[in-house]
């Protein structure tokens, strides 16, 4: 069952909105709440975060080794920010209504209407 938890990096300590772990969850020595190996986070954005969120916040996650992918939900329109970790860095890619990605297909117009339009 998914659980909600900080996630701590050497520099900041944060709640991401969505944090999945693959494999046994490692826990921040001073912190038990705290995850250090987050393999996806979600950040769904708002006016007075989008900013922190898709920079100085992404920057301290990536200085995990553990996360693939760092999403972020669009409070504007139905949209998401997807980055995927690949060999050779980051790779972004903005995912709107019906459309593949890495991953998976992801209906992103079904995501919002089941949550209620931005």
């Amino acid at each position: 069952m998914p659980t909600c938890a900080f996630v701590r990096v050497p520099a900041l300590a944060t709640y991401p909105d969505v944090t999945v772990t693959c494999g046994p969850t490692e826990r921040d020595e001073t912190d038990p709440q705290a995850v250090t190996n987050p393999a996806l986070i979600i950040e769904v954005l708002s006016r007075s975060t989008v900013e922190y969120d898709a920079g100085d916040k992404f920057e301290h996650y990536k200085t995990l080794p553990s996360p693939q992918q760092y999403v972020l939900v669009s409070h504007r329109e139905p949209s998401l920010e997807v980055w995927t970790l690949a060999d050779d860095g980051w790779r972004r890619a903005i995912v709107r209504d019906e459309a593949r990605t890495d991953r998976e297909f992801l209906d992103v117009r079904e995501l919002y209407e089941s949550a209620g339009e931005p």
